[in-house]
């Protein structure tokens, strides 16, 4: 993000692409979802997708997400944090 509350820039977005296509540690399924999140994200980088919607939409199981999410949380790309009772997740999409 180039400040705070903002949308990363074009060049930003690039940059951490190729990361992401050259890391290992990601998997195809990971990049999808990175990628699937951050065409949903806010202003400050953040979406609440249900994973029944982020499932139904990249055409997935949704147990598959679970490992995705973990693979982008630990190379830190992605910030993921339980919210309300009915453990709602929020994406943050990190630069």
């Amino acid at each position: 993000m180039s400040e705070a509350g903002q949308q990363s820039k074009p060049e930003e977005f690039w940059a951490t692409y190729r990361l992401l296509v050259l890391d290992k540690r990601i998997s195809s399924g990971s990049f999808r979802l990175w990628h699937y999140l951050h065409n949903r994200r806010d202003k400050q980088n953040q979406c609440w997708p249900t994973q029944r919607q982020i499932a139904g939409d990249i055409g997935c199981k949704a147990h598959s997400l679970k490992e995705w999410t973990c693979q982008l949380e630990s190379a830190g790309y992605l910030h993921v944090e339980q919210i309300g009772q009915r453990h709602n997740n929020r994406y943050t999409v990190l630069p």
